[in-house]
């Protein structure tokens, strides 16, 4: 074979590499889409036409990567779950012994205030599988199980389920709590229903502070749980200043006084007056830290 045929067919490999890639690339961004579009207005609140202009692509190019509208909502359920999965082990891995307190916190504020296009899956996707086909419903199923194992498998933690009950309890817990909260007008007494959710689910854990006003948990308050290197995210090409903004957007709570930026002066509520502090400080990270992690969200 001649040096010119064999540069031909290393170009023809790359070039098929390349159109490979981009498929799996547009398929991922369908299945991203979908699932802002599915959390915000449900299964019914949508057609073809418009998840595929949510995804930026046409209809054509929708059907070439799903048969139907109904496997788009079944994968991106599992998308959906996949993260909440991800965001399970993160917080086992990031908090060690203070990881379900952490997750908890975080899951029943920043999750709480978010946009629905940016909720967890768990709050907004039930209601839809239960009327849902059976493949669908079989497909979540397990994906439920494997969020219930991530829990039981993690390290031990004050106030953690230890089995799959009562993993699936403790979930069933933080999703009626967001969702009634989500559900009235009164931020005060929304704020009351989150609290209240919190101190069932860390009686007992060691450093709670059970008169403390819910955190929002701004260092991880994305739409998913944490930003992974390489992964795209689910925003698309969004960047960093757009994300803070629509983080900024999310209802403030109002028990917390103190502004955001007089914490990130001293550190994640590092110095303060206000009853609590010290527990508070003890589960803080720097205000530095604080504003890098930001900027990732």
């Amino acid at each position: 074979m001649s040096n010119y045929n064999r540069q031909l067919l290393r170009l023809e490999e790359c070039l098929m590499v390349s159109r490979s890639e981009q498929k799996v690339q547009t398929r991922q961004r369908i299945l991203e889409a979908a699932g802002r579009v599915f959390r915000k207005g449900g299964f019914d609140g949508v057609g073809v036409d418009g998840l595929a202009k949510e995804a930026g692509v046409t209809s054509g190019a929708f059907y070439a990567h799903f048969d139907s509208k109904a496997e788009a909502f079944r994968e991106s359920v599992a998308l959906g779950m996949a993260e909440l999965r991800g965001g399970v082990q993160y917080y086992q891995a990031r908090h060690g012994r203070a990881w379900w307190t952490e997750f908890v916190r975080f899951y029943l504020n920043a999750k709480r205030t978010c946009d629905l296009t940016e909720s967890c899956t768990l709050q907004t996707m039930p209601t839809e599988l239960a009327r849902s086909d059976e493949s669908s419903r079989a497909s979540f199923e397990t994906a439920l199980r494997d969020v219930a194992q991530a829990i039981v498998d993690g390290p031990a933690s004050p106030g953690a389920p230890r089995d799959i009950g009562a993993a699936c309890a403790a979930l069933s817990s933080l999703v009626g709590a967001v969702t009634l909260a989500r559900a009235v007008g009164s931020e005060a007494f929304a704020d009351q229903i989150a609290l209240g959710a919190e101190r069932a689910l860390l009686r007992g854990a060691a450093g709670s502070d059970q008169s403390r006003p819910p955190k929002r948990g701004l260092e991880d308050a994305r739409s998913g749980y944490i930003e992974r290197p390489g992964r795209t995210s689910l925003h698309g090409q969004e960047g960093a200043s757009a994300r803070r903004e629509r983080v900024g957007s999310c209802r403030p709570l109002a028990v917390i006084r103190t502004s955001l930026n007089e914490r990130l002066k001293v550190g994640r509520f590092g110095h303060s007056s206000e009853p609590g502090a010290e527990q508070l400080r003890g589960q803080s990270v720097a205000g530095n830290g604080l504003r890098e992690e930001r900027d990732q969200i």
